[in-house]
């Protein structure tokens, strides 16, 4: 049967972890569950900063995401990309006061949508945020940059997920969660830097 558009009335609550809350999965159905955010770097799927919230929104948490990066890098990313979902003005102002560029599409495009032929001419001033990002993203730079983004923090989390099996919690809390999250990503981030040792090693012996 295909899944309801609503919750029923007896899924509002979760007995044994009441701060999880029921969000609306990829699929439509809907489940009791936490928002893993990550931010990934792109050139070795390394993940710099990570959180986890029982907020099924995505827009709220780019301002904290950004401030965990400042936090745990020595330099300030030249440009982020995401989702369309973590698109909002408050967001793209947010970035901008980083020094970073915004590279965030304001509407979901789906894959049989015919991509619009990119603009010429300067950006007229008199643009609202959305329009002036719509612009961006369909320039010839614009269409570069944002088509590596589905090949930098995707294959992380399918890693994740497919590779090495984790799909669920297995602890109850928001604290908790946090911390098992944080190891999961650890564990990640040491199997990523193991492989560019290696790299590096083999680059070194035929030097």
């Amino acid at each position: 049967k295909p899944p309801r558009e609503t919750p029923r009335d007896r899924d509002q609550y979760n007995f044994t972890d009441p701060d999880s809350h029921i969000m609306k999965m990829a699929d439509g159905a809907f489940a009791q569950a936490y928002n893993v955010q990550v931010a990934v770097d792109r050139t070795r799927q390394i993940i710099v900063a990570t959180t986890v919230t029982a907020q099924s929104a995505d827009a709220p948490h780019l301002p904290t995401m950004v401030a965990a990066i400042q936090e745990h890098e020595d330099a300030v990313p030249r440009r982020l990309t995401a989702d369309a979902g973590y698109f909002s003005e408050t967001n793209v102002q947010v970035l901008h006061a980083a020094h970073i560029q915004a590279w965030i599409p304001p509407d979901k495009r789906k894959h049989s949508q015919p991509i619009p032929s990119a603009p010429r001419g300067r950006i007229p001033k008199h643009l609202s945020t959305k329009d002036r990002m719509r612009r961006t993203l369909q320039t010839k730079v614009g269409r570069s940059v944002y088509r590596m983004h589905k090949a930098i923090a995707e294959p992380v989390l399918g890693q994740i997920k497919a590779a090495r099996g984790f799909r669920q919690f297995l602890l109850r809390g928001l604290r908790k969660v946090g911390g098992e999250w944080t190891l999961v990503a650890t564990v990640h981030n040491i199997c990523k830097l193991f492989h560019v040792k290696a790299r590096v090693r083999r680059v070194l012996a035929m030097g």
